[in-house]
């Protein structure tokens, strides 16, 4: 099979700039935000180690910053460095792979000083892979964008490892 015409090829650099849109709001609806509201983002987001009120913002990170946050998820990777250091470092990848796999940046229309790119899935996820590959990477995005969020852009810090998860 060809790649689709569509199709771009790719590649990140750690200081790619990007803008993530941010929904702000209370939890009474669990719904997931209209396309319409994330998309339409402009405010900038206040500044890092800052919680805004409810509103939607546009927070101007670095591909750096996302590849921190999914090192971040999951269990604390430092006994499994000093005992096992293979496992660890392989663990490492497959929390960063899936992102470097799936996405590409794409330019797009946004106000100064945002970046003006924004992450896209790539026509490898939308004609290379299957079902249960889509949600086993909307799962470790969403997990990825919410540590990020949390501990890199409000400054809520990390949580502590439940005690034998480690």
């Amino acid at each position: 099979m060809q790649p689709p015409h569509d199709a771009a090829d790719f590649a990140f650099s750690p200081t790619d700039a990007l803008d993530i849109p941010v929904v702000i709001r209370d939890f009474s609806s669990l719904r997931r935000p209209s396309e319409a509201l994330w998309r339409g983002a402009t405010q900038p987001w206040p500044g890092v180690a800052d919680m805004p009120s409810y509103g939607t913002y546009l927070a101007t990170t670095t591909w750096r910053q996302v590849l921190l946050a999914a090192k971040g998820v999951g269990r604390d990777l430092t006994p499994w460095l000093s005992r096992t250091p293979w496992l660890a470092v392989n663990e490492l990848i497959s929390r960063t792979a899936p992102l470097q796999a799936y996405l590409q940046l794409k330019d797009v229309p946004a106000p100064a000083p945002a970046a003006g790119r924004r992450l896209f899935v790539n026509a490898l996820y939308q004609y290379g892979s299957e079902r249960s590959a889509h949600s086993a990477f909307g799962y470790h995005l969403g997990m990825t964008m919410a540590h990020w969020l949390c501990a890199g852009m409000a400054g809520l810090g990390e949580v502590p490892p439940l005690r034998g998860s480690g």
